[in-house]
């Protein structure tokens, strides 16, 4: 499989977010607290329909939003 993009509504802290995959390796980087954790727990979702850090999928809503 090949991911070309990733696009996220209300999961975690992501209101949304759209990221465009270049080929090759993508890198995620930034500060503690950013998100980069929570978008590859987005993508893992995406494709296997769970979480890989919680059995709870309410938690992975972001907080106030009835769905992701």
């Amino acid at each position: 499989m090949i991911v070309r993009r990733l696009r996220v509504r209300d999961f975690r802290t992501y209101e949304s977010a759209d990221v465009a995959l270049g080929a090759g390796l993508t890198v995620v980087h930034g500060r503690n607290g950013a998100g980069k954790t929570n978008l590859l727990e987005a993508l893992y979702f995406g494709c296997t329909g769970r979480s890989c850090r919680t059995r709870d999928e309410r938690q992975v809503v972001r907080f106030g939003q009835g769905a992701a």
